[in-house]
């Protein structure tokens, strides 16, 4: 009887971390993906519902990532919404308005008055 080969362990690595003088933060709400098998790439978004035109969503930023990135981030966020469920009760998920993959048609462009 053949022997299955065994997975070698993972490997951790530990590198110092420095703060880009670029460094940004954003606020988004919605989020869609695209895939290729060598990449994923999430494009996050923001809702404009100014009232003086129609709602909108706006892409803020692409991040493309390699699907073993893609899987260890998935991990820590799962983690992170865990703990915070731990903390502050269960999440309640809104419409899927904002959330969408790739078959999902291109973000609407807002009309210039």
């Amino acid at each position: 009887m053949a022997r299955e080969p065994k997975s070698p362990p993972p490997v951790s690595i530990t590198v110092p971390t420095t703060r880009s003088p670029d460094f940004k933060t954003l606020y988004v709400n919605g989020a869609r993906t695209a895939v290729t098998p060598y990449d994923i790439r999430v494009i996050f978004s923001a809702l404009n519902d100014n009232s003086e035109q129609e709602p909108y969503s706006e892409e803020q930023i692409s991040i493309v990532v390699s699907p073993q990135l893609a899987k260890v981030l998935q991990e820590l966020w799962t983690k992170a919404v865990e703990n915070y469920e731990k903390n502050w009760g269960t999440i309640q998920r809104h419409s899927n308005a904002l959330l969408s993959d790739e078959t999902s048609p291109k973000a609407k462009t807002p009309k210039s008055n």
